[in-house]
């Protein structure tokens, strides 16, 4: 009782009492079922530990896992598993699905249930919908009745949740607007067979539509707590009938991610009222989940919201962006999840690595000490090893290698670090993991030797296309080789075939002046043909690209040109993939070309492989 009191203490010095009430919000102790509508959300009723990850997604398999898995809640729903789900929840109902005797439902099922049956809304029967909706006000025979008898809280708790709801919305609607529409509160004394916390509901009309009003019930879990659970809940679950405003009907609030709804309501519960009993229990879970997507995230989103508003969108300010989204994908980007801001520090942050440069750590409203787990991943000598995570998700890894150099290319968001160093793992970063250094013997005086590293971490962050990485571990002489910035040549001189009419001469001939992996420039000729008169001189198309990194890399490349002879003109085209090892050069693509007369066509001979890259001839280079 004191908790609760000095709950509404805290939460409101100067608003409304009970005899002044404030529009927008009424508040009944009730003890028989007065709540309209169907609930929106509920709260898992699990206190967990920073020890303990909390699970918010129900472990099995059970009947109820197996039915939540069938239902795609950012897809196209399955009715009869959303109709399963919702009877296993709330029991047995007239025109639904018998639950089995022991169905595995845990604490916080009432969300996803509710969530699923909104999905099929317009799939139900009228007297299926009535049901559902008297099964949500313990009204149903057979349902879990979560108000039926439930005795008449104290008028001071009642007062209390009262003024703190009151509180939260005025604070939240300070950042983001508010809606038009009452909140009504209960306040029970009777909790729910699965000890929830409380459920918000959103008036649902006939026609699927809410009209903006919700009624949110608190259960003993929450008015028996302390002031921090009673504030917590209280913002989780006005944030909760803001959500439901805007998103406007069963069918949108079905198809929202459960990241967007319960994550944001966690972020807002801790940020504008305190942490609370179970935040320990998010972060373990944020933590501990790291290469589990945010699509299927709920409660633990927490630390995706955290890590936004530190990396310098406050959440506030694309809350409605947000919602407006949709699925996950747009959900993504409309949180401005899909930027470097965002990417480039995510995964590093959640190492924990606090003694490296900034982006090694995060922060949070109530964060604790937990932290990701780092893997390992060994790197060869020579070699090389590829990491790579998928979309929306994150991991990290400790770099194991006795290479004398390791070099870092990929796509997508990694970053590299031993507490000193930190540079980018995706853009072909180059260290000396070597302890005499790496310096080559007979370097050039202007060669820089790449910088030494330490213990590497690297850290991928998967943005909406993923990230992979790829180290490469060389020998001091590999290096050297690849770092030096001499003129190198690849040529192909085609033999003479007189009976097919083709002279001898050189087909290829490219030229980098800064190494194998520099900017190549040259030409291929096309022509060189002498049969019963028929004469067409060798003629050059132009042919530029550069090769980055290091190791086997490809890179496209095209050329054309207009081709004389004695008949006709032949404009033709071609689409190159060119790849370099160091050592080697390939050329592979397609031609294309049709005047009406004569075409060409198809992919390269196998000759065009293995070209041997080659020092060029003195003087091809200027300032050699």
């Amino acid at each position: 009782m004191a908790s609760i009191v000095v709950a509404g203490v805290l939460v409101l010095g100067a608003c409304a009492s009970e005899d002044s009430p404030t529009a927008g919000t009424s508040t009944r102790a009730v003890a028989e079922p007065v709540v309209t509508g169907a609930p929106a959300s509920t709260e898992p009723a699990e206190t967990p530990t920073s020890d303990a990850p909390v699970v918010t997604e129900p472990v099995g398999p059970t009947p109820y896992t197996e039915a939540l898995d069938r239902y795609d809640f950012e897809g196209e729903p399955n009715k009869d598993a959303a109709m399963s789900l919702f009877s296993m929840a709330f029991g047995q109902l007239d025109g639904f699905p018998a639950p089995p005797a022991d169905p595995g439902v845990p604490s916080g099922s009432l969300t996803p249930a509710v969530r699923a049956l909104f999905g099929v809304w317009d799939q139900l029967t009228p007297p299926q919908r009535a049901a559902a909706l008297a099964a949500t006000r313990g009204e149903a025979p057979g349902g879990q009745g979560l108000l039926r008898g439930s005795p008449v809280p104290d008028p001071p708790i009642v007062k209390a949740i009262k003024d703190a709801v009151v509180d939260m919305r005025a604070i939240i609607a300070s950042h983001i607007g508010d809606f038009d529409g009452e909140i009504e509160v209960l306040v029970v004394g009777k909790d729910n067979k699965d000890n929830d916390y409380a459920v918000t509901v959103p008036d649902v009309l006939d026609n699927g539509k809410f009209n903006g009003d919700c009624t949110i019930t608190f259960f003993p879990k929450t008015t028996s707590g302390d002031a921090y659970v009673v504030l917590n809940t209280v913002a989780h679950e006005v944030f909760h009938c803001f959500q439901s405003a805007a998103l406007g009907d069963v069918n949108t609030d079905a198809r929202a991610p459960g990241w967007v709804i319960e994550g944001g309501a966690e972020w807002v519960g801790t940020t504008v009222a305190a942490p609370d009993a179970s935040t320990p229990g998010r972060w373990a879970g944020y933590f501990g989940n790291a290469s589990t997507s945010i699509a299927v995230k709920k409660y633990t989103a927490l630390g995706f919201w955290a890590h936004l508003d530190e990396s310098g969108t406050s959440p506030w300010s694309v809350f409605r962006a947000v919602w407006a989204a949709g699925a996950t994908p747009g959900a993504w980007v409309a949180a401005g999840a899909e930027t470097p801001a965002f990417l480039d520090s995510w995964a590093s942050g959640m190492t924990r690595y606090d003694t490296f440069p900034p982006g090694w750590d995060t922060t949070g409203p109530g964060i604790t000490d937990d932290r990701m787990d780092v893997g390992s991943v060994a790197v060869p000598k020579p070699g090389q090893q590829s990491v790579q995570v998928a979309p929306y998700t994150t991991a990290a890894y400790s770099i194991e290698s006795d290479a004398d150099v390791l070099v870092f290319t990929g796509t997508g968001h990694g970053r590299v670090s031993d507490g000193i160093v930190d540079a980018s793992a995706t853009d072909g970063s180059r260290f000396c993991n070597r302890p005499g250094g790496c310096e080559c013997p007979d370097a050039a005086p202007d060669d820089v030797p790449p910088a030494p590293i330490g213990k590497p971490t690297v850290a991928l962050s998967g943005g909406a296309s993923g990230t992979s990485v790829t180290i490469v571990g060389l020998t001091l002489d590999e290096d050297c080789k690849e770092r030096e910035q001499r003129a190198v040549q690849v040529v192909l001189d085609r033999p003479a075939m007189p009976s097919a009419g083709l002279l001898a001469g050189r087909v290829i001939e490219l030229t980098s002046c800064t190494g194998p992996y520099g900017d190549w420039s040259g030409v291929m000729r096309l022509g060189g043909l002498s049969l019963n008169g028929f004469e067409v001189p060798f003629q050059d198309l132009p042919l530029e690209f550069t090769v980055g990194g290091t190791g086997v890399q490809t890179v496209p490349a095209s050329t054309g040109g207009t081709i004389t002879t004695p008949v006709f003109d032949l404009t033709v085209h071609y689409d190159l993939q060119i790849t370099v090892d160091g050592e080697t050069m390939a050329i592979d693509g397609s031609a294309t070309g049709d005047n009406g007369m004569f075409s060409v066509g198809g992919s390269f001979p196998q000759a065009l492989t293995g070209l041997p890259i080659q020092d060029a001839p003195p003087g091809v280079c200027p300032d050699e």
